[in-house]
């Protein structure tokens, strides 16, 4: 049975309950599931595409879960980090902020920010929330701007405001640069996309 404390936001399952040990023992299975299918579907794009572009080389996949809550030791004390939108980067460790489709993604590297609990954020941030995206732009709109951007859609469109953002990116990185280094590849520290595989 889920406790409630003072805050009634807080309620939760206790993990020396059966219900907790249950709980966390079927999230990290998603979890581990999550990253093979990851693993997966990027061995495909890669075999697809070793097949056009001989020269490719790969380098190791970089796993940047979000969305999860793992038991972790901070402060010497034992604890359950809720990452919501957010992702583990410890020191040296590599993570990935990723822009809204057409826009710069990000390579970052950790450097052991221990009052942030070695954590940074997910995504570049949003200028509109969901709800101010979808009565600001019609499909039609963000479509346009996504050719324009070079961005090659499939059939399906459902969704398109929402993952069309223009990310507040130059903002946000002061921020970042607090948590992560941006790993840098040469002289360029952004990725662009060349193809996008949604769901």
């Amino acid at each position: 049975m889920a406790t409630t404390t003072a805050n009634s936001d807080l309620a939760h399952l206790p993990l020396d309950s059966q219900e907790g040990m249950d709980y966390l023992e079927w999230m990290n299975l998603a979890l581990a599931f999550a990253q093979e299918n990851r693993l997966v579907i990027m061995a495909q794009v890669q075999e697809v595409l070793s097949q056009y572009f001989s020269d490719l080389s790969f380098e190791k996949p970089i796993n940047a879960h979000h969305n999860y809550a793992a038991l972790e030791n901070h402060f010497n004390r034992d604890l359950v980090v809720y990452r919501k939108g957010s992702i583990r980067v410890a020191m040296g460790e590599l993570g990935i902020i990723p822009g809204a489709m057409g826009m710069h993604s990000y390579i970052v590297r950790g450097h052991g920010q221990a009052k942030a609990l070695h954590s940074c954020s997910h995504g570049a941030g949003r200028i509109l929330s969901r709800k101010g995206a979808l009565k600001a732009y019609s499909p039609e709109q963000v479509m346009k701007e996504l050719s324009q951007r070079k961005v090659i859609l499939g059939k399906r469109k459902q969704g398109i405001i929402l993952s069309a953002y223009i990310p507040y990116v130059t903002m946000i990185l002061a921020n970042f640069l607090q948590l992560t280094l941006i790993k840098e590849r040469g002289k360029k520290t952004h990725l662009s996309s060349l193809i996008l595989v949604q769901n």
